[in-house]
């Protein structure tokens, strides 16, 4: 048999460029030789082709009838020889990939890329029976797709196109491909808090941030949460991480692990009323964030006091003055002060003298500087003496701020 190889860009065969066979006779230097039939052979068969095919013969195996003859044409027998032709391509399919790929996952569950995804116009002149690619650089079988999970986020990631033309020629080409998470975390907002100042105590929340002493929240004056601060606030306003308020489009996969942070600003008023602004937000491992969520934290302060002045009190000659005897209870959130000033009146020639004790008691959750006090009254009985100790406490005095009370005290000289 002749092996005949198609040309590159070729996928049939004109049989009338076969060089013929040459044939010699004893009356004419030079016989004719024609192509009288060509017929294929399959499966141990023959089958006729009509010569109007003969200029594009595909890659097979045929069978050529030459018949020779000479210028006398008297001869009773021409002669004949038959002749096995194989054409083949050998020739390579042209694979051709994109320069490059640039692929952002959607999911844990990643995406699909399909060879056309990467095939820029691979060509063969006899055409193309598969396109197929797999992971460059493993073992896997050539398939119609491959799944990209994010373990290859960060990675340097090749995919392999197989080309396989109609002959079972095959060749390949790959591509560098970019995997990329270009999908922020989300935070579910956690519940703004209201709590009373007597479940904190000072200090709990953190030094105050208000730089500017303008008692408003400021943008640049967010504190970061660590350490022991940030362990106290997760307890007790919700860690994000404990109750997974942040997600992201790769959760449930071994890259979708979220980083937090937590910052803080803290307002304080006097009594321990407080404002607290936390914020926090989550980010992927692609350094994607979420924007932050913030949570507000009111501390409330309840007034629970309660003020006890002191009855008058009188004595004989000889007597001394007693002490103060004001009684302050202070509530958790309370701040209350006292002083005491004295005016005493002497009776010229005699024993006797008397005491004014004024009691100035200031409630600085509610004073204003320069207000007027509020003069609790004196309840005399006989002789113009107060005989019982008087209690104000802060139900309906919330707002009061400053009170003034006096006691009186009298030495009497009984002696003639």
């Amino acid at each position: 048999p002749i092996d005949i190889e198609l040309d590159h860009f070729s996928c049939t065969y004109d049989i009338h460029k076969i060089t013929r066979p040459k044939a010699t006779d004893n009356c004419d230097d030079m016989p004719t030789v024609r192509l009288d039939m060509v017929s294929r052979i399959e499966n141990g068969l023959k089958w006729t082709i009509d010569a109007a095919d003969w200029t594009k013969l595909d890659c097979d195996s045929f069978e050529l009838k030459w018949i020779a003859s000479d210028d006398c044409h008297e001869q009773l027998k021409n002669d004949t020889l038959w002749q096995i032709v194989v054409i083949k391509d050998v020739t390579l399919p042209s694979a051709h990939c994109m320069d490059a790929l640039n692929v952002s996952l959607p999911d844990e569950w990643g995406v699909r890329v399909y060879a056309k995804d990467i095939d820029a116009g691979s060509y063969d002149a006899c055409g193309i029976k598969s396109r197929l690619i797999r992971i460059k650089g493993t073992d896997a079988p050539f398939t119609e797709y491959v799944n990209i999970g994010c373990e290859y986020v960060h990675s340097n990631l090749q995919i392999e196109l197989q080309i396989t033309d109609t002959k079972d020629n095959v060749n390949l080409c790959w591509i560098d491909v970019e995997v990329e998470d270009k999908i922020n975390p989300y935070c579910r907002p956690l519940e703004d808090i209201t709590s009373d100042c007597e479940d904190y105590h000072n200090g709990d929340l953190g030094l105050s941030t208000d730089t500017n002493e303008n008692f408003e929240m400021d943008a640049d004056e967010y504190v970061v949460l660590e350490g022991d601060l940030l362990t106290f606030y997760n307890e007790k306003f919700g860690d994000p991480e404990t109750l997974k308020i942040c997600e992201d489009n790769l959760n449930g996969t071994e890259c979708g692990d979220l980083t937090y942070e937590q910052q803080y600003q803290l307002i304080e008023w006097p009594c321990r009323e407080a404002k607290v602004k936390r914020r926090y937000r989550a980010i992927d491992w692609s350094g994607n964030q979420s924007t932050w969520s913030v949570q507000t934290i009111t501390i409330t302060a309840k007034q629970d006091w309660k003020i006890t002045f002191p009855a008058d009190w009188e004595g004989e000659c000889g007597a001394s003055a007693p002490a103060e005897s004001l009684v302050l209870l202070n509530g958790a959130c309370d701040l209350l002060g006292y002083e005491v000033t004295e005016k005493q009146f002497d009776i010229p020639g005699d024993a006797c003298f008397k005491i004014e004790r004024t009691y100035h008691v200031i409630n600085w959750c509610k004073y204003i500087a320069g207000s007027d006090p509020i003069e609790i009254a004196r309840v005399e009985g006989d002789h113009g003496i107060v005989r019982d100790a008087r209690m104000i406490t802060s139900e309906g005095n919330e707002e009061d701020g400053y009170w003034t009370y006096v006691q009186v005290l009298r030495v009497h000289d009984n002696e003639a």
